[in-house]
């Protein structure tokens, strides 16, 4: 491997492979990169995540940002069944006594219309934006369908989201400190969202 240009197989590690035996056995197949990504990893469990990949492999690590996209919070028991023409909430956070979909980030919800039609996991279930409430939005389901935790949702128009997390720069600071030096930059949009990443993990990333 010389530099990044030499990478041949990239590899995401994840429930399935976070395995010392695994880990190395994908080292020995040829792996010249571990992405971990943070759209799938909780910010107290990153260090730990690093030290365990660490400690079974020589392979470096690839951080990858959560970037601007909404996704679906922790559903009850991690999946919701929806019917169409059923009403859902949309909210920016859990809130006592009001089931619905929380959407990440909590900015997320600010940036919503009437009429916006939301397709979640690549359309798995679809909402139309109906009227604002006190707590968030309230949508109606026209195409039914399950929804699980963490699951991208796709608005019909761009939204100005912004193009890191707070989460991302939390765990990109932690990163610097433990020496990752590769990032991957999801949903980058501009030459100015590189230059914010590369303002944050700095010259040798």
């Amino acid at each position: 491997m010389n530099g990044a240009s030499g990478f041949k197989l990239i590899c995401t590690v994840g429930p399935a492979s976070r395995d010392r035996a695994i880990l190395r056995q994908m080292e020995e197949l040829g792996a010249s990169l571990f992405r971990i990504n943070l759209s799938h990893t909780p910010l107290e469990d990153l260090e730990p995540f690093i030290r365990e990949v660490r400690a079974a492999t020589e392979v470096p690590i690839c951080l990858d940002t959560e970037g601007a996209q909404i996704r679906t919070a922790q559903m009850p028991g991690g999946r919701i069944g929806f019917h169409v023409g059923q009403s859902v909430d949309l909210l920016p956070r859990e809130m006592p006594g009001i089931p619905g979909v929380v959407l990440y980030p909590p900015e997320a919800c600010s940036l919503l219309e009437p009429g916006m039609v939301l397709r979640v996991d690549f359309g798995t279930c679809t909402l139309v934006v109906d009227e604002r409430t006190e707590e968030g939005w309230r949508a109606r389901v026209i195409a039914g369908g399950v929804v699980e935790s963490n699951k991208g949702v796709a608005a019909e128009r761009e939204l100005p989201l912004a193009p890191m997390t707070s989460k991302d720069r939390q765990a990109i600071l932690l990163a610097q400190q433990l020496g990752i030096r590769f990032y991957s930059y999801s949903f980058c949009a501009d030459g100015a969202s590189v230059r914010l990443l590369r303002g944050l993990v700095g010259k040798d990333a």
